[in-house]
């Protein structure tokens, strides 16, 4: 069974956690680890770790807003790829019966392509938005990232009510 641990501070779990964080995403896409100390204070925010008795599994790093749950960082342990790790997870997300909106990279190649049919057999759905990422680190420029969002597609008003919360409350703990 899968379980789902919040984290507060840099408890003994969290050496694994920050350790699959840098392996999984590139520079610009992560905080500073005294960045998301500071993340991790708020309460909005969610630092879960991913549990399968007791083998770590991966991580869900998220935000709640009233516009739904902003799943800012989601990662399964690289030796556990393929077996619905993912899909496990984001499923206790949604157990909370709240929306979920997501990033993720423009499907301009395999792995992409890859990461954007997995969350559309999940149910997530495109959003046409134009949405650029801040970058988390000062030497690196915005990105483009496609949003997608559970159950529904974001209406305008929701998009930009994220927009506004991912600039001023998550933003917040970039590198300055």
């Amino acid at each position: 069974m899968l379980t789902l641990r919040r984290h507060a501070d840099w408890d003994g779990a969290m050496d694994e956690v920050w350790a699959l964080y840098e392996a999984s995403f590139p520079l610009h896409e992560r905080r500073r680890r005294e960045d998301q100390t500071q993340a991790m204070r708020e309460p909005n925010f969610r630092c879960l770790s991913a549990w399968d008795g007791s083998v770590f599994a991966g991580l869900a790093l998220c935000w709640a807003w009233p516009c739904g749950i902003y799943v800012e960082h989601l990662a399964v342990a690289p030796e556990l790829r393929g077996r619905r790790y993912g899909a496990r997870i984001l499923a206790a997300l949604k157990e909370e019966g709240r929306p979920l909106i997501l990033e993720i990279d423009p499907p301009v190649d395999e792995i992409s392509e890859r990461r954007e049919r997995f969350y559309l057999r999940e149910g997530f759905l495109p959003n046409g938005f134009k949405h650029v990422h801040p970058s988390y680190r000062r030497a690196c420029a915005p990105h483009p990232l496609k949003i997608m969002s559970w159950p529904e597609a974001l209406s305008e008003e929701t998009y930009a009510d994220f927009l506004k919360r991912l600039r001023v409350e998550a933003m917040q703990y970039a590198e300055k």
